[in-house]
Parts: structure tokens; sequence; C-alpha cells
């Protein structure tokens, strides 16, 4: 739903104004610390963003804390999820979930790229 702007299978399901807030940029100069900051990442509306200055950010992200981290990549084209479940909240699931994650994107962004 995040990655077709709030619809499903042609239905409207999210106004398309509540899927792009959730792309604002609404701290740019904020500093964040953390699992998600260790990425690039920043915070908007009820998610983790990645777009290095922009406004408008087409990548968005909300890692749990046992690890399972979906995401959505609007420029590159896919979404992807990684499915993992740390044995404990203090087990570094998110820590570990999102560092596979930036270590895949790349190779997922590659593939992608090629198919086109």
């Amino acid at each position: 739903v995040l990655f077709h702007r709030g619809t499903y299978r042609g239905e409207r399901l999210i106004e398309e104004a509540t899927i792009d807030r959730m792309g604002d940029n609404l701290y740019p100069d904020a500093t964040f610390v953390g699992p998600g900051a260790a990425a690039g990442l920043g915070y908007s509306w009820c998610s983790w963003i990645a777009c290095e200055g922009q406004m408008d950010c087409q990548f968005i992200t909300s890692p749990g804390a046992f690890g399972y981290t979906p995401w959505v990549d609007r420029d590159a084209g896919y979404y992807a999820v990684l499915a993992m479940e740390a044995d404990a909240l203090d087990s570094g699931g998110t820590a570990f979930s999102v560092a596979r994650m930036v270590e895949v994107r790349p190779l997922i962004e590659a593939f992608v790229a090629r198919e086109r």
C-alpha cells in the first residue's frame, strides 16, 4: 500500500497525502542516535526515512524491535522485507536487521535496474 501510494489492486485505502506525509523530512538538521541513525536514517511521521537532505523522501522503513524490517524505495522501484525475530528486545535484533538492510539494498537496486 505504501509503495502504491495508498492503493491496493486499484482501490484507494489511504489518502495519497497521508502516504506522502510519511516521507516528509521534518527534521533535516536533527541528530539521531541508535541503529537507524547508524544507517543514515532520519525520522518522519511514524517511519524512518533516508533522503540525504531532500524534503520528500521516497525511501521509508520501520525496523521493529526484534529485527523485522520492511522498507519501500519508490525511487529504485521496489519494496522488501527482512523477516526475523531476535530472542529478546535487548539482543540487538534491530541493529542486526538494519545492518543487513544496508548490505542488501545495493544488490537489490542493481538487480531491479538490470530488469527494467
